[in-house]
């Protein structure tokens, strides 16, 4: 197993954009990805759930926003 991390301490940088395509890209080239979104914004996790075509996109695990959010 490999690990990818796409990571910045500032917010707005193009973490989760960058860490979807790569992920959709490695799957369409035959490697079975996962995304784990540590974000307290849940970006990738918003993402994957407006998407209608679910089936096709890698699975996206992570908090739940609101939890993430109260967390301390």
């Amino acid at each position: 197993m490999k690990v990818v991390g796409v990571l910045h301490g500032k917010g707005g940088v193009g973490k989760s954009t960058i860490a979807v395509n790569l992920a959709r890209n490695l799957q369409l080239r035959g490697i079975e990805p996962v995304i784990i979104d540590c974000d307290a914004q849940g970006t990738a996790q918003s993402w994957i759930g407006s998407r209608r075509d679910r089936g096709e996109l890698p699975p996206v695990f992570g908090w739940e926003k609101a939890r993430a959010r109260g967390a301390a």
